[in-house]
């Protein structure tokens, strides 16, 4: 099986993405109100305050949600590199890490990216988005869906023999 070519992408901001995750959140924000206010005289003080609660956690997973990294993702054929955001002076950071898809809907993915230690760790979550890339889209999906190289192997071993 052939490795996937290396790939360069610009991330972007992902407009629909946001507009998606505002949708959904005030919606269940409209669902926790209608809840509480169905029936008033039978919703206790710590009722109110566990809606209170569970609003304020909708609201705050959103915020988080609706601005994924912006910045570069590439592909080298060996391993995923996301060059993200500046932060202060020091300019933009890249980190090395696995790529994994969460969601994959044809003209939009959500995807996973995990960062090693030695990047620092910790999971960053990167909307993509069809819209602006058509050219490019097809070589995206084949990069994150290729398997990734083997490390356990030494090198040249798993191929077939010359005949």
């Amino acid at each position: 099986m052939r490795a996937s070519p290396s790939y360069d992408i610009d991330l972007g901001r992902a407009p629909r993405w946001r507009l998606a995750v505002a949708v959904l959140a005030a919606t269940s924000l409209a669902c926790i109100v209608a809840w509480g206010f169905q029936a008033p005289a039978t919703v206790s003080g710590a009722a109110w305050l566990a809606l209170l609660g569970v609003g304020s956690i909708v609201v705050a997973l959103a915020a988080t949600l609706a601005w994924p990294v912006s910045g570069r993702l590439a592909w080298d054929g060996a391993c995923w590199r996301l060059t993200a955001g500046r932060s202060g002076r020091a300019g933009p950071q890249t980190a090395t890490g696995e790529l994994t898809v969460a969601t994959d809907l044809g003209f939009f993915m959500l995807l996973r990216f995990v960062a090693d230690r030695d990047s620092g760790g910790g999971v960053r979550w990167l909307a993509v988005e069809r819209r602006g890339r058509e050219h490019h889209w097809h070589a995206l999906r084949c990069a994150v869906y290729s398997p990734p190289p083997r490390r356990d192997l030494p090198a040249g071993a798993g191929r077939p023999a010359a005949e």
